[in-house]
């Protein structure tokens, strides 16, 4: 009974952190959308298309997050085997890893991103 509202608490807090992590990303990309403000202007006046630059923005923070949720993947994973090479009690079995759990992760992030990169193209002018 116990383990199941650690996990529940622990899963809670994890999409709590996504979800900032969305807030993030949203932000970085609404200040990078502003203050490239005069290249997206030289880009339309060249011919470019409102698709392609939206599309630029969103690879641009496509490539940001993979970077980021592919660290902190990293680092969760290794930060697991850290702590299962120490001695451990004999009622804990060490921090068990679950690639479902990482599959989803990666996805929710994914996701939250894809939803942060498109608010700068709705975002009313300053």
């Amino acid at each position: 009974m116990i383990i199941v509202g650690m996990e529940i608490f622990m899963g809670a807090v994890g999409i709590a952190t996504l979800f900032l992590g969305g807030l993030s990303v949203m932000n970085v990309m609404l200040v990078s959308v502003r203050e490239r403000t005069r290249e997206i202007g030289v880009r339309m006046a060249l011919g470019a298309t409102r698709k392609s630059i939206l599309r630029q923005f969103f690879m641009e923070t496509i490539f940001v997050v993979s970077l980021s949720g592919g660290v902190g993947l990293v680092l969760s994973y290794g930060f697991c085997a850290l702590v299962n090479l120490l001695p451990m009690p004999p009622f804990f079995t060490g921090m068990l890893t679950n690639w479902r759990i990482g599959a989803m992760s990666v996805f929710l992030l994914a996701l939250i991103a894809m939803l942060s990169a498109l608010y700068p193209r709705t975002a009313p002018p300053p």
